[in-house]
């Protein structure tokens, strides 16, 4: 069985909750927090499913940017948060 960690990050956009997974380069928008978070978890098992049984992973996860890491460099690693700042030139 293969498997792959992925980030959810959950944003608040007007009166919709938009979950976004940036390793598979995915986004869901809807009503409800929960609904946001189960549609993209749904596709995003579908997808995974999808590239393992066609072995096509690896060329779909080089293409959304995403590298292999060595096992000692991601052991202990977890999100601890995402900020929003403003950048001025």
């Amino acid at each position: 069985m293969s498997t792959l960690n992925v980030t959810i990050e959950l944003w608040k956009q007007g009166k919709y909750f938009v979950t976004f997974c940036p390793e598979l380069s995915l986004f869901s928008r809807k009503k409800t927090e929960k609904e946001a978070k189960e549609t993209l978890i749904d596709t995003a098992q579908e997808l995974f499913k999808k590239l393992c049984d066609e072995k096509s992973l690896n060329a779909y996860l080089k293409y959304t940017g995403m590298e292999k890491i060595p096992p000692d460099l991601k052991e202990n690693k977890s999100l601890i948060s995402i900020e929003e700042t403003i950048l001025k030139a």
